[in-house]
């Protein structure tokens, strides 16, 4: 007993020493803290060490007093451990720690810091919650971009973890994860945003070559899927492109990588290939051939390189097929040939790693293709060997994947009843996990492949489906813009008054400090308090004009939106009324398709006005003049509203003199004014008149005309339309005016902008005259 005492007074003397001497490091002498313990010292140089004594040992540290910087490390070391464990939220707690510790470091530390974020943001996503893991990448990013600001200084490195890191190859890899969550979460074109910080911060020399360049590759790849989604072919490609390129020039430095890469982009550029340019599918599968193949021969059982082997083999043998050239037979025998090999270098604990299992897929179904195309349909069998390698696949989201390649090969091939069975329980799993994007794609292929059969109940059902869901996504959109909107009017708010009470203090910490210079400094004191006056009176004054407009705005919302709403709501009931009771007469279906795109123009119309209007306000409206013809903009206007006009029995006549100079403004701009005095005019005019839309030459420039035979307005309604809210900078409504207030304002600011001007004539009983007055091309 009386050792086991000693020992134990030993053992605490010794950790309160070892204590002490760590505080007094920084004392002796002027460089950096202390190193951390020396078995956290040989864990960064010795990988290999055991994770269970260091873990043990870590608890033992974190029990015991301790620098703030070495807490940090130890915290940091301790949540990733626990991070990789059996129970990977138990790593959440210490990261935390961790992450406020950082923060509060008087030596900051941002590699580490932003490791710590960077893992903690990984188990967000682990756990789907993937707007914690968008703030926590970005935190990342911030604190690298903070201590990193410039290109020079990220090329310096430092060690984190025993390895070499570049701090631009760090920074983008965070710009790029947050967007994947934000692309998780469906707002693509805030996932494109960051996608392109990660482009430019891989881009920013110099940095380490062949990190950039697989990194490089990876984000034009995650560009090209983002782009694709949005439904814009074209632009994706164009990245496709510029990631394989990266991969050419990674090849020096990394080749195995390089091909394996070339691989997985090639399996996302395949679909926008195969049907306009198989050939250069063909191509680009081959160009890593020869390389690999002289590797293989050297290293005949390497599992990685016949996984990458094996799938350029097949995706040559797709292009080939695609292509229909005599190439097909031998590029399927070599695909054949080395889907065995890696089948037997994989084993069984790595087939799915590998992919062999799509792969295996894939061969069998471009092998019935081929059968197919050269002797009539295949027999029933490859179908069965295909959904049974494609259920081989564990990881539902790759066997989702796989499943939509298979069902487009299916189709392109016309064997719909294959692609059917496919598609039937990828949009029962979409349904069920609640993947509106993903799964309106499978209803568009799955009604396709029904038609295609002649079961055209259930292609009209799948098709009914998919556009309830296109609507959804699109109302989602649409929500999510406003979000947005609000939230960055929110945010100038916000920052207005941060300005408004930063200047104020700056203002009065310099009037306290005048007022002790004597009677000399007292006049300049006096003057300092005056300015200050006037600046905060300014901004008052700022502050209750955003407050003004704002409630403008949302009582224009409120207002405005409910009766286009309200008609929605109303036809929703009519068409649950004609269900029920059987299809309406011709008639009254026209009435109710009248009523529907009368009020969708209205609804449009109010929000293109408010949306241009916001823009002006903000100062984000670009002004991008360029050369233009009146004729052509006034029957462009007249053609998107001859529909409106002869549901009124209205004609729209456009008068234009031939002959007449070109104008100079931004073509935008121009159609939305336009829009906006022909909509009024519309309004105005009764059944049966004619509404002139006219350009002729004036004094200062070009006039465009847009004249109604309606009521007409009063010198008093004309002063009142002339003037605009001080608070607001909008038109008073008139007592028997249906708009919204926004449109002829947005007319005369958009003319100003332009170097132009707006001016309203009109005589009660005869109808109303606008002028737009825009300058001349030259001038």
């Amino acid at each position: 007993m009386k050792r086991f005492r000693i020992g134990r007074w030993l053992g605490r003397t010794a950790r309160v020493l070892a204590g002490l001497l760590v505080l007094a490091g920084p004392a002796c002498q002027p460089t950096p803290p202390a190193p951390p313990a020396p078995w956290l010292t040989a864990r960064l140089l010795d990988p290999g060490a055991g994770r269970d004594a260091d873990l043990r040992r870590l608890r033992v540290a974190l029990a015991a007093p301790a620098p703030a910087e070495l807490r940090f490390r130890q915290l940091r070391r301790f949540g990733i451990y626990q991070s990789y464990a059996a129970t990977p939220d138990s790593g959440l707690a210490p990261l935390r720690a961790a992450a406020r510790l950082g923060e509060t470091l008087h030596q900051p530390l941002p590699l580490e810091q932003a490791s710590v974020l960077g893992r903690l943001a990984e188990l967000h996503w682990r756990r789907q919650h993937y707007d914690s893991a968008r703030l926590t990448f970005l935190h990342a990013a911030r604190v690298l971009a903070t201590a990193f600001p410039d290109s020079a200084a990220r090329a310096a490195f430092r060690v984190v973890d025993g390895h070499r890191g570049a701090v631009g190859v760090n920074l983008a890899g965070h710009y790029a994860n947050a967007g994947q969550a934000w692309r998780a979460e469906g707002r693509l074109p805030a996932a494109l945003r960051c996608y392109d910080l990660a482009r430019r911060a891989y881009q920013c020399p110099p940095d380490s070559a062949p990190q950039k360049l697989g990194g490089l590759a990876w984000v034009h790849t995650l560009l090209a899927e983002t782009l694709h989604e949005q439904g814009e072919p074209a632009l994706a490609a164009s990245h496709y492109e510029q990631a394989l390129a990266a991969l050419r020039t990674q090849r020096r430095y990394n080749w195995e990588d390089a091909a394996q890469e070339w691989a997985t982009t090639l399996n996302g550029y395949a679909p926008y290939l195969l049907p306009t340019r198989p050939d250069h599918l063909r191509a680009l599968a081959a160009e890593p051939q020869p390389e690999l193949s002289r590797r293989l021969q050297a290293r005949p059982t390497d599992r990685d390189l016949l996984a990458h082997a094996s799938a350029l083999a097949v995706l040559e043998a797709q292009g080939c097929l695609a292509a229909r050239t005599r190439a097909t037979g031998p590029a399927l025998a070599r695909a054949a040939m080395l889907l065995p090999r890696l089948r037997a270098a994989a084993g069984p604990e790595f087939r799915v790693e590998l992919g062999y299992y799509e792969l295996s897929a894939r061969l069998t179904q471009l092998q019935a293709g081929w059968v197919s195309r050269a002797s009539g349909p295949p027999a029933a069998g490859y179908a069965a060997r295909v959904q049974a390698s494609h259920d081989s696949v564990p990881e539902p989201g790759r066997r989702d994947r796989l499943g939509m390649m298979l069902a487009r090969e299916w189709m392109r091939q016309g064997d719909y009843l294959a692609a059917a069975a496919l598609l039937r329980p990828l949009s029962r799993r979409h349904a069920h996990i609640q993947e509106p994007q993903a799964l309106s794609q499978v209803l568009h292929l799955l009604a396709a492949a029904y038609a295609r059969q002649g079961w055209y109940d259930s292609a009209y059902q799948a098709q009914g489906r998919a556009m309830a869901l296109a609507d959804t996504l699109s109302g989602r959109q649409q929500r999510l813009a406003v979000a947005d909107a609000e939230t960055r009017y929110r945010t100038s708010l916000k920052e207005l008054r941060i300005g408004e009470l930063t200047q104020s203090g700056k203002q009065e910490h310099q009037v306290a400090r005048w007022a002790g210079l004597g009677a000399a400094g007292l006049a300049l004191a006096l003057g300092g308090v005056a300015l200050a006056l006037r600046t905060t009176r300014r901004l008052a004054a700022r502050l209750r004009t955003a407050q003004a407009t704002q409630n403008r705005l949302y009582s224009i919302i409120g207002h405005d939106l409910r009766a286009p709403l309200a008609a929605f709501e109303g036809l929703a009931t009519l068409l649950d009324y004609y269900r029920r009771t059987g299809p309406p007469d011709p008639a009254e279906l026209a009435e109710v398709t009248a009523e529907v795109r009368q009020t969708t123009g209205q609804l449009t119309g109010l929000l293109n006005n408010l949306l241009h209007w916001a823009a002006n306000q903000s100062g984000e409206l670009a002004y991008q003049p360029e050369t233009l013809a009146a004729d052509e903009l006034l029957d462009e206007v007249a053609a998107l509203y001859t529909p409106a006009a002869r549901a009124r029995q209205i004609t729209l006549q456009v008068v234009v003199l031939p002959g007449l100079p070109l104008l100079r403004a931004d073509r935008n701009m121009v159609l939305t004014q336009l829009r906006n005095l022909l909509g009024n005019a519309l309004q105005a005019a009764p059944l049966g008149s004619t509404i002139t839309l006219a350009a002729r030459t004036a004094d200062h420039g070009l006039e465009l005309l847009v004249t109604d035979t309606g009521p007409g307005l009063s010198a008093a309604q004309l002063a009142a339309l002339r003037t605009q809210d001080a608070s607001t900078g909008l038109a008073p409504r008139l007592p028997e005016q249906r708009g919204t207030g926004l449109g002829l304002p947005l007319v005369r600011r958009l003319a100003e902008r332009q170097q132009g001007s707006f001016r309203l004539t009109s005589t009660p009983g005869q109808g109303t005259t606008a002028y737009l007055t825009l300058p001349l091309a030259g001038s």
